[in-house]
């Protein structure tokens, strides 16, 4: 890939971070939309709704504007999307939106909002989707290219810094990186090349061997896609071998040597150890739901038994709830929940124990931000929008 180092933000999340990134660049199989069929070939990633409603210029440039995907022959793709022209020829792409804040032609700065996320065109869901195309444009498929490669070799500014650190990472150093890929080949997790760029291959030998601490909960879904859930997970695994700040979801440079600390037990001992678990609960059963008090007729369903016990007991854990840890819930219970979400995404009703259609929307987005969740955000959480709602309370 050709050089070109630049300035850049994101496209969905202010303050240095992707959001939950739900589909990768590259081959996938097709599947149908309301849209129409989709390509056997991914040319961008998408990110979830829980990054936020706005879709922000990633840099500096000139816009055009489309409505109904009216361009590429293959309409309605894209549904309402911006194409951004930075002064080098690079674009960024940013589709299946709700509403366009910006005109053709229009100049805008990096930061700047470009419209509401939302899911026109070929889109099961709300969520945006991102893409790199360079001004060579020799990718057969619209000449795009992984943003996330994209960025960890050509971003100005911040971390990631151009060839220091990937994406899949956060932000661990290069060290950190390759240390922690021999440690996962020589456990027989990862089989690729020990050279530092931590892809999913890397991410999925890393899951698995959290999930073996316990550091992650068995229902956590060992997908090679990086979150706050895993995030949560690789700083207290560092933790264990001398990291000492925050369990915030997003390892930084300082959670490397933690890592290498870590990495240098495992290849330098004969047979390779095997931490104690962490009291994290690995039930694997479905949750039983019922429909949640408050007489609200936007009630969502609730767990009921042991994953609602396991619900109040890291709420309790927390300090957000003060109540038994009986498996049934009622006000008090709501409330921690309510709690728990405005300290995780934001919860935008009050704090009232009585659970609507934007705390049902606002737990699937918890569930898709600190845990697993890979499904729609449509304000009825089921039995998996649960299982990673409990598993991003019990792990952040």
């Amino acid at each position: 890939m050709a050089s070109y180092p630049m300035e850049l933000g994101y496209p969905a999340a202010q303050g240095g971070s992707w959001g939950n990134i739900t589909g990768r660049w590259g081959p996938r199989a097709s599947f149908w939309t309301p849209g129409g069929w989709t390509l056997p070939y991914h040319s961008g990633i998408d990110i979830g709704q829980s990054a936020g409603p706005y879709i922000y210029a990633v840099a500096d440039g000139t816009v055009r504007t489309y409505v109904d995907g009216d361009w590429r022959n293959d309409i309605p793709s894209f549904g309402n999307w911006v194409a951004l022209r930075a002064s080098n020829g690079v674009e960024f792409h940013t589709a299946h939106m709700q509403t366009l804040w910006v005109e053709y032609g229009q100049k805008v700065k990096r930061g700047q909002i470009l419209g509401v996320m939302g899911t026109t065109g070929k889109s099961t869901g709300t969520h945006l989707h991102f893409e790199v195309v360079l001004p060579s444009g020799n990718h057969p498929v619209y000449g795009s290219v992984d943003p996330f490669k994209f960025y960890a070799e050509n971003r100005i500014g911040g971390s990631p810094t151009p060839g220091q650190y990937t994406n899949y990472a956060f932000g661990l150093s290069v060290a950190a990186q390759k240390a922690a890929q021999a440690a996962l080949t020589k456990l027989s997790l990862y089989t690729g090349p020990v050279d530092g760029a931590f892809g999913e291959a890397s991410v999925r030998g890393m899951q698995e061997y959290l999930k073996m601490l316990r550091l992650l909960p068995a229902e956590y879904r060992v997908d090679g896609i990086p979150g706050p859930a895993y995030g949560a997970a690789v700083q207290r695994l560092a933790a264990r071998h001398g990291y000492t700040g925050p369990i915030d979801g997003d390892p930084g440079v300082q959670t490397s040597a933690g890592i290498i600390k870590w990495a240098g037990t495992i290849t330098s001992a004969k047979k390779p150890p095997v931490a104690p678990p962490v009291s994290v609960p690995t039930y694997v059963s479905v949750p039983q739901l019922v429909r949640a008090p408050g007489g609200d007729p936007g009630a969502p369903m609730w767990p009921t038994g042991e994953y609602m016990q396991r619900i109040q007991r890291a709420m309790k854990k927390k300090g957000r709830y003060n109540g038994a840890i009986d498996g049934i819930g009622g006000i008090e219970t709501a409330k921690g929940i309510q709690l728990s979400i405005k300290n995780g995404v934001g919860y935008r009703g009050p704090i009232d124990g009585k659970l609507g259609k934007v705390s049902a929307t606002d737990i699937q987005r918890y569930a898709a931000e600190w845990g697993n969740y890979r499904g729609r955000i449509d304000g009825d959480p089921r039995e998996n929008s649960w299982i990673n709602f409990t598993i991003g309370l019990e792990t952040s």
